[in-house]
């Protein structure tokens, strides 16, 4: 795709999520091109999954298509959420010590176990395994789970924000 045409449904997207639902007309005059050069980088944004429509019904005339970022288009703007966990962290280690640290961790790992566990009574090892895998991805936290092997079960998370700003931090649930 040539520089300019990715140039271009990067400011749509840049436009949109400052301003929140446009439409074609407004992009065009946003950008300075032609309404249908706008709709042809929006046909291509919407099959990419980047940018959905909405039809508006009018009292009078046809009906206004705005355009809104999908949650897929969401993810192509930079966002610091995880050094900002961190930093917090280090904040409440400052104010409190780092007993108050082991003390939040600790809450929240018996808040998660309570509902995890929630899902998973009845169920044997290798099912809560695989459970706990399947909710931790849908979290985000890109997890897999090996339960081929029959001395031990493994639970991997690839994406933790916090263990890959803070690398001494690792935990486990208990099952």
């Amino acid at each position: 795709m040539p520089h300019q045409v990715e140039s271009t449904r990067r400011q749509i997207l840049e436009l949109i999520k400052r301003q929140g639902e446009m439409t074609a007309g407004r992009l065009s005059e946003a950008i300075g091109i032609t309404s249908m050069g706008v709709r042809q980088h929006l046909n291509s944004l919407e099959r990419d999954g980047l940018i959905a429509t909405q039809v508006v019904r009018q009292k009078r005339g046809r009906p206004s298509h705005r355009f809104r970022l999908t949650e897929e288009a969401d993810r192509l703007f930079p966002s610091r959420y995880d050094q900002m966990a961190v930093d917090l962290l280090d904040q409440i280690v400052e104010m409190d010590g780092p007993d108050k640290i082991d003390q939040l961790f600790a809450q929240r790992m018996d808040a998660l176990h309570q509902e995890y566990s929630d899902r998973m009574d009845d169920l044997s090892l290798p099912e809560k395994v695989e459970v706990l895998s399947s909710i931790r991805d849908r979290e985000g936290y890109m997890a897999e789970a090996d339960t081929d092997s029959v001395e031990a079960f493994i639970l991997i998370e690839h994406h933790c924000p916090i263990y890959r700003n803070c690398p001494a931090f690792s935990s486990s649930l208990p099952l």
